[in-house]
């Protein structure tokens, strides 16, 4: 199956994106602390990721909340309950490590929620910029610390929303095999979230 792979532009600066017919496998904040270069194999095509840039876009303007894409996150079956877990978190709220893992059934596998965020290869979509530590400061992002302090002023309001649809919901929608029924616990029932503050003190992520 050909991978395919686009660069786009972003207030966070360039972007990778990396996919094949299975699902979007790889959002890369490229200023960041890792960068990532495209393999030899992948083929560049920007046409095959514009649903995706398009709601990212969205996203950046302040008139998406909601991300309906087909993913396909890279990582082990437990880290993508984890991941699918972190996707229900409400825009503008947080979580911490503790609630993930009670809402995957595991409350003391901290550790393993930690990591699972450190590898998310999906950040943004999959939202671990919104779980914080217990004390609710903020630890490390794959996509560095500015990235998450910007997202979470977006979230926050900080930033005036561009345009008037500002109606898409309050959680990552995952279609195909990722959906609710991957994971019979529920944030909701589970885990207490705090609205995210100005300025992202609270925020953490990958």
């Amino acid at each position: 199956m050909t991978t395919h792979y686009c660069y786009t532009e972003s207030p966070l600066g360039r972007i990778l994106l990396v996919g094949d017919f299975q699902g979007l496998s790889r959002l890369n904040i490229q200023d960041g602390p890792s960068p990532l270069l495209p393999e030899m194999h992948w083929r560049k095509d920007g046409a095959f990721f514009m649903t995706v840039i398009i709601q990212l876009n969205e996203y950046f303007a302040g008139n998406r909340q909601q991300f309906k894409l087909r993913l396909n996150p890279i990582g082990s079956e437990f880290q993508r309950q984890i991941l699918m877990s972190v996707a229900r978190i409400p825009f503008g709220e947080t979580a911490s490590y503790s609630d993930i893992a009670r809402a995957v059934g595991k409350p003391k596998a901290v550790r393993s929620i930690a990591s699972a965020m450190k590898k998310n290869t999906l950040p943004i979509i999959l939202p671990c910029h919104r779980v914080v530590s217990r004390s609710g400061k903020p630890s490390g992002y794959n996509g560095g610390a500015s990235a998450r302090e910007w997202l979470m002023n977006l979230e926050s309001g900080q930033y005036q929303a561009r345009g008037e649809d500002q109606g898409h919901g309050n959680s990552a929608d995952i279609n195909a095999e990722y959906d609710d029924n991957q994971n019979a616990s529920s944030l909701k029932n589970s885990r207490k979230t705090t609205k995210s503050t100005q300025g992202g003190d609270n925020a953490v992520g990958a």
